[in-house]
């Protein structure tokens, strides 16, 4: 056996790929902000008052510098001696300067008498009474002589850089390549485990298969004829294409299987289960089957159908009583015409629904198939093209998630209920009032979309005419000549009274 990949697997793969870069790089984001922030708060809530220290630093780094420089300048300024400073200043010492300056030579260049500006400043310092109630060693002239007081100096040890070498600062980066791990093993399981479901199915059903068809398993691609090729649509998508039987067109297999290669999906069928499903599609020749629609399922997804399908919602509006028929209770039934579910419902397929009432979940018969209901329905111009007859069933596969390939291989009897519900419909034949009514409810269908066509038509025309209308009093309003504008008023005036007469048909009547 074979499976084909076509060029839709490798698209499939791609966007796969892509999705998987894109998630993953959203969680490294994500951690990497998670992280950021713990790392953040747990900085503020070690180093509350770190932003005052540097204020202290540079307080101590002033004090230092100035306690610094102003014992240099205390080793530097040479000592005053008050002692001359005081006989300087006395009244002899003057006195016997204004003796001296006559028998002194004084040269052109001496003029005068340079004093020390420094000792001035100082003179202050001279006064005792200046620096009372104050200490003797702080007063100048005092201050070498007692011993000198060493200043300690704060010394702020360096605390050094936070070393990463701790593997608890790596919490996020080793979670994340976790998910990473976790995430590749169960794509890996997941592909595998659909891959052998749907192998095991097939291998289960192929004889039965060749023995009703001429060709099973082509791939639809190559010119020539291929056989036992599964193909592959995506992880969790197999289709079995069969054709060469008598009274239909081919038969197409669709195994829709649990997206089991995908773990956040996984984790949502955790929460809400699913089953596999295995859609059979019968194409039968228009001369094969009567007009008619028939439609037999589980309540859930009866209901569900016959909202979307548009032909269960054109032709059977109204749900039949399946207790009549022995079917079981969870079942719902949908038949346009009543001697059809008559017809059709025999105790072979009586015994197999209740047999397999868990796993039979749908069947659809019907001429008019056309698929999911439209959105814009109402603005529909011609009816939809229907499809060609169309017999199809929709079968669970037990086990949900724990699904086995024996699960999928105890299905096989399910193949022969099928063939045996084709051949009923092939056979069955409608009465000449059952092919009256299925025909008058078929054109009934059609009036109703000509009918809302004929509505759209009008409102289209009524639109175009009111546009016409603007224009013309548009037209009329921007007009400057007043001669011009009088005409053209007139004609708007008959033309509004024309349209005001009743509309007469005149009749000719020859005389006898």
């Amino acid at each position: 056996m074979m499976v084909a990949i076509p060029l839709l697997t490798r698209i499939a793969y791609f966007s796969l790929w892509r999705k998987t870069c894109i998630w993953m790089f959203f969680l490294s984001c994500l951690f990497e902000f998670v992280e950021l922030s713990v790392k953040q708060v747990s900085q503020i809530d070690d180093n509350e008052f770190a932003e005052f220290e540097e204020f202290d630093v540079e307080l101590d780094a002033s004090v230092d510098a100035d306690f610094t420089a102003n014992n240099v300048n205390e080793r530097e300024t040479p000592p005053v001696d008050t002692a001359s400073i005081g006989a300087k200043r006395s009244p002899a010492y003057a006195e016997q300067k204004r003796n001296d300056a006559p028998n002194s030579n004084f040269n052109d260049d001496d003029y005068g008498i340079v004093e020390d500006e420094s000792v001035d400043d100082f003179s202050h310092l001279l006064d005792e009474n200046e620096f009372e109630n104050f200490p003797d060693e702080r007063r100048p002239g005092k201050q070498n002589a007692g011993p000198s007081k060493t200043v300690t100096q704060l010394k702020i040890t360096d605390v050094p850089g936070h070393l990463r070498n701790n593997w608890n600062n790596f919490v996020v980066e080793l979670f994340l390549i976790f998910g990473l791990i976790v995430y590749v093993i169960n794509y890996i399981y997941g592909k595998t485990k659909n891959h052998s479901l749907a192998v095991a199915w097939f291998d289960s059903n192929r004889p039965f298969l060749e023995e009703n068809f001429s060709i099973v398993g082509d791939d639809g691609i190559s010119p020539e004829v291929t056989k036992n090729v599964l193909i592959k649509e995506s992880d969790n998508h197999y289709i079995v294409w069969c054709s060469g039987r008598q009274g239909c067109i081919g038969m197409e297999i669709h195994l829709k299987l649990i997206k089991r290669q995908d773990l956040l999906s996984l984790i949502f069928y955790i929460i809400r289960p699913k089953f596999d499903v295995i859609e059979i599609k019968i194409i039968l020749n228009p001369e094969e089957m009567d007009p008619f629609v028939f439609a037999l399922g589980t309540k859930r997804s009866a209901i569900k159908n016959s909202k979307e399908i548009m032909d269960l919602n054109l032709y059977c509006s109204e749900k039949k009583n399946v207790e009549k028929l022995g079917l079981p209770s969870s079942y719902i039934l949908h038949s346009e015409i009543g001697e059809v579910t008559t017809g059709l419902i025999d105790t072979k397929i009586v015994s197999a629904l209740c047999k397999y009432k868990d796993v039979v979940d749908y069947i659809h018969i019907s001429d008019q198939f056309v698929g999911i209901k439209p959105i814009e329905m109402e603005n529909m111009t011609k009816p939809p093209e229907t499809a060609k007859c169309l017999t199809k069933c929709e079968y669970l596969v037990p086990g949900q998630l724990r699904a086995t390939e024996e699960d999928v291989s105890s299905l096989q009897p399910l193949m022969i209920f099928i063939f045996h519900v084709l051949e009923k419909v092939r056979r069955f034949r409608l009465t000449r009032e059952g092919k009256q009514k299925a025909d008058k409810n078929r054109q009934y269908v059609e009036e109703s979309f000509l009918k809302t066509t004929h509505a759209q038509r009008q409102e289209a025309a009524q639109q175009r005419r009111e546009e016409r209308a603007r224009e013309r009093k548009e037209r009329l309003m921007a007009e400057e000549d007043p001669e011009r504008q009088r005409k053209l008023e007139k004609q708007e005036l008959k033309r509004e009274l024309k349209k005001k007469q009743p509309r007469v048909k005149q009749i000719k009547i020859k005389a006898m």
